[in-house]
């Protein structure tokens, strides 16, 4: 007969056993929320970051889910090299651990569970591991991903003018209309500069941030200090976008502000929060696994065919990407039609 602990104990392991066995085949959403990043992690050094997590759709107190990792499409249990994760029941939070060995990039993983009647699948969170510059470790001081030719050509033209930490793409004309927008992880700002560009052509003015570190997560309500300079006392229609991680915190950021913005406008990124669906648009490549299969909702959701993670931004191929069959030209210009359209039925 088993007693006391070693009765949890067991049931502990049985439950653990079962949702590795039942939920590849019969996970479902639910509410389970993986707060972002806490704590930097850079390539060739060992570090610790922590995600908060908060299960208020979970109703059994033997919740113990396991983390799972994408790896070439697919959903694994094994980790990226280097990088170590597990969930504390505690304090309600996982804890990554990485080594020396661990690669810069971005990498997504998510909780899964099952308890006797419902499987639990939160929503994929990322972590972010910084280069190294000059053989010594500085996460965020040297850019993973550097903005191409382009993008340069754009920025050292003399038609974007630089206020501080902001980049600012003015159009020929007056407007009303401005469009705050935060950079990918490890991202050098200027490589969105073309994407950019497209809209300010059209009219719009674009403010792009660039962040401490060259991540947003470390400021993400940056569209605060930027809705409040004078400069921009003329407009009267703000709307927040931002790619990959950026969109995450511009998508964080929206759902507690969402009183002082006309829409969010996401970029190989999806709704996180409580924002509305019909204040907020929707854009990915179809050959995206990082965010495609996690876009559950179909209000303003416009799905580029050919179109990757990367290709909104001008960087080159990004860690765990699939490659594009279109160009970046043609990706982000399908995009800004997206937003012209979005930004046009909302002024109806």
């Amino acid at each position: 007969m088993i007693h006391g602990k070693k009765y949890i104990s067991v049931l502990l392991s049985l439950a653990l056993v079962l949702s590795l066995l039942v939920i590849p085949a019969a996970a479902v959403r639910s509410d389970i929320e993986v707060g972002p990043q806490v704590g930097t992690l850079t390539e060739g050094t060992s570090g610790t970051a922590t995600y908060s997590v908060a299960t208020p759709g979970v109703k059994s107190s033997l919740f113990l889910p396991v983390v799972q990792w994408q790896r070439n499409g697919s959903w694994s249990a094994i980790a990226p090299k280097g990088v170590a994760a597990v969930y504390s029941a505690r304090d309600k939070e996982v804890k990554v651990r990485t080594t020396a060995s661990a690669a810069a990039g971005e990498y997504s993983f998510r909780l899964v569970a099952a308890t006797l009647r419902t499987s639990y699948t939160s929503v994929p969170a990322t972590l972010t591991v910084g280069a190294k510059q000059g053989g010594s470790a500085v996460c965020g001081l040297d850019i993973s991903y550097k903005a191409d030719d382009t993008a340069m050509a754009i920025a050292q033209s003399g038609s974007v003018t630089t206020l501080g930490d902001l980049l600012v793409l003015a159009p020929s004309g007056p407007t009303d209309t401005a469009i705050i927008f935060y950079p990918g992880a490890n991202v050098q700002a200027e490589a969105y500069l073309p994407i950019l560009d497209r809209l300010r052509n059209n009219g719009i003015l674009c403010i792009l941030v660039k962040m401490p570190l060259n991540m947003a997560i470390f400021d993400a309500n940056a569209a605060d200090a930027v809705m409040d300079m004078a400069e921009f006392s003329h407009i009267d229609h703000w709307y927040l976008a931002g790619h990959s991680l950026g969109g995450t915190m511009a998508s964080t950021y929206a759902s507690a502000n969402a009183d002082k913005l006309d829409g969010l406008l996401l970029l190989s990124a999806y709704v996180f929060g409580t924002y509305p669906l019909d204040d907020a648009l929707t854009v990915f490549g179809s050959r995206d696994l990082l965010v495609k299969p996690m876009v559950l909702y179909k209000t303003n959701v416009v799905e580029i065919q050919g179109g990757n993670h990367a290709q909104f931004g001008n960087y080159g191929a990004q860690v765990g990407d699939r490659s594009a069959t279109i160009s970046a030209q043609t990706q982000q210009a399908v995009a800004v039609d997206a937003i012209l359209a979005f930004l046009a039925a909302r002024a109806d």
